[in-house]
């Protein structure tokens, strides 16, 4: 008797901690995600956009894409760089940047990220991006991305230019 108590005591520890480690992995975030209120996006890539020269450096846009691309943030920041974003912390202007839901080649959703800001860090390996923002709706737009960012150049700017860095 006291073999079969000690023997469900033990199964029960068993069944306890495998639940507890398995309700923890559902939870988990991706490693690399965006998050608008309690809806949770994992990131599959991004890209950087050179809309060509402004005040102050490039006019480039940063987009991290979900992994239907379906559904991306956009960022419209200004680089010393015309290829690559400078670490900084850059502060989110009205207007600048955005949450993007595509279906089809038509817009079904479009929210404005009014505040907060994104701290990016280039290295070696890609870069490291950490975004708290909040959107027109007050709603917490907050997100991780760490990796390679892929180079758009649509109006063929950066090959009139290379290697060019404002100072």
């Amino acid at each position: 008797m006291k073999l079969i108590a000690s023997n469900l005591l033990r199964i029960s520890a068993l069944v306890l901690v495998m639940s507890v480690m398995f309700s923890c992995k559902i939870h988990r975030k991706p490693d690399n995600y965006f998050e608008i209120g309690n809806d949770l996006y994992e990131i599959k890539s991004g890209c950087i956009i050179n809309n060509g020269e402004t005040e102050g450096g490039f006019d480039i846009d940063l987009r991290l894409y979900d992994e239907n691309n379906k559904n991306f943030l956009n960022f419209g920041l200004v680089s010393k760089q015309a290829e690559s974003i400078t670490s900084t912390t850059y502060s989110i202007k009205e207007g600048s940047a955005w949450i993007l839901g595509y279906s089809n080649g038509n817009y079904k959703e479009r929210g404005q990220i009014v505040s907060g800001s994104i701290v990016i860090n280039r290295g070696r390996s890609g870069y490291t991006i950490d975004i708290k923002c909040t959107d027109q709706y007050s709603t917490s737009v907050k997100g991780y991305f760490e990796g390679q960012l892929a180079k758009l150049d649509e109006n063929n700017l950066v090959h009139k230019l290379p290697d060019y860095v404002l100072p």
